[in-house]
């Protein structure tokens, strides 16, 4: 906490964030959590699942996985499935690595349901904690680090510093305890009423603490959640404006929203939420879970990945061109102005175009 308190005092306030874990049945929590609130020194009493935070994998029922190839079978190289990365129906990458942009001295955080640590197209990808659910993490990591090494995919910023986080509560405490301004904060889960995909700020504590993290100067984008409801109607809660960005899911042939994307919401930005190709599951090249690829990672799990990629890039460009970092609002002011807008009469924002982004930023300092 004496590390933190150097930078941010808005995190050091969730030092007084108390967990209380009885073993009584969902009615009396409930009863227990209303008694608690009551308490004049406690400003809000929040339920979340023991499980951690929930991936939002509208894609894992869809995932196959094809049988394992023979060991010594080299791994391809995909790039020609990345469309994610072309101008166009794309985020126009390319035209960021074509000036020598990709990830330089940026940390990303990943907050997910763990990696596979020694996937060969992962090199050096710090694991802070494992998770349960390594697959969906390592394709949330693949689309934003997967190295430039020739085979397997090539992540938007392929050159980032990166460390993976699980989905339970400790997972979240290490990406606060780790986040410095100037990181990019990714996490591609989310919380639920009912049957009812939501973002994770649908809890008042996640709302707290991803806000006070967007507070310190860290960019932070979370998924929208694949419920297909707006967002400006119950069963959301809505806190507030926290500064955090959405990231709804679009269809990559029109850039228009997938049915099961949530909007409505501020905020907003967006990338593709269907056959997006990268590390993991093994339904495109199975060769072990080390040696997996996919062409079908999807839903709003899929989409905050890419956006992240390309915050990386900009954030990326802001500190080696121009000595400083942008803020969550500031990342939001540049994707207005430069990303394409077919997403926005179904209000799940623009989607980044990365080389505009660049020019935007020269913009502001020459």
């Amino acid at each position: 906490m004496k590390k933190i308190a150097k930078y941010s005092p808005e995190l050091v306030e969730l030092a007084r964030v108390y967990q209380v874990a009885p073993d009584l049945p969902n009615p009396l929590l409930l009863d227990l959590a209303n008694e608690l609130q009551r308490l004049d020194d406690v400003e809000y009493c929040d339920l979340l699942s023991q499980a951690g935070d929930s991936p939002l994998d509208w894609s894992a029922s869809w995932e196959t996985t094809e049988p394992p190839l023979p060991a010594n079978t080299p791994t391809p190289s995909f790039l020609p499935f990345q469309g994610y990365i072309e101008a166009g129906a794309g985020m126009n990458v390319r035209g960021a690595w074509n000036r020598a942009v990709n990830g330089q001295n940026i940390h990303v955080l990943i907050r997910d349901t763990g990696v596979f640590p020694n996937h060969e197209d992962l090199a050096q990808i710090r694991q802070v904690s494992s998770g349960t659910g390594p697959d969906h993490g390592t394709a949330s990591a693949g689309v934003i680090m997967a190295r430039n090494n020739g085979f397997g995919m090539l992540g938007i910023a392929f050159n980032v510093n990166a460390s993976a986080y699980n989905n339970t509560e400790a997972g979240m405490n290490e990406v606060i305890r780790d986040a410095r301004p100037g990181d990019i904060v990714t996490m591609s889960l989310g919380s639920a009423s009912g049957n009812v995909s939501l973002p994770m700020i649908h809890d008042r504590l996640r709302w707290d603490q991803l806000g006070r993290l967007s507070a310190s100067g860290v960019v932070v984008v979370i998924g929208a959640g694949n419920g297909g409801v707006n967002l400006r109607n119950p069963p959301f809660q809505d806190f507030g404006d926290n500064g955090v960005l959405l990231a709804g899911a679009c269809v990559p042939a029109t850039g228009r929203r997938v049915w099961f994307s949530n909007y409505n919401l501020r905020n907003f930005v967006n990338s593709w939420g269907l056959d997006v190709a990268s590390c993991g599951y093994g339904d495109l090249f199975n060769a072990g879970a080390n040696r997996s690829y996919t062409a079908e990672y999807r839903g709003t799990s899929a989409a905050t990945p890419l956006v992240a990629g390309v915050l990386a890039l900009i954030q990326s460009y802001a500190r080696n061109t121009y000595r400083t970092v942008f803020f969550n609002w500031q990342m939001l002011h540049i994707i207005n102005q430069t990303g394409a807008r077919e997403g926005v009469p179904d209000m799940i924002g623009s989607r980044p175009n990365a080389e505009a982004a660049l020019r935007f930023v020269d913009s502001l300092f020459l």
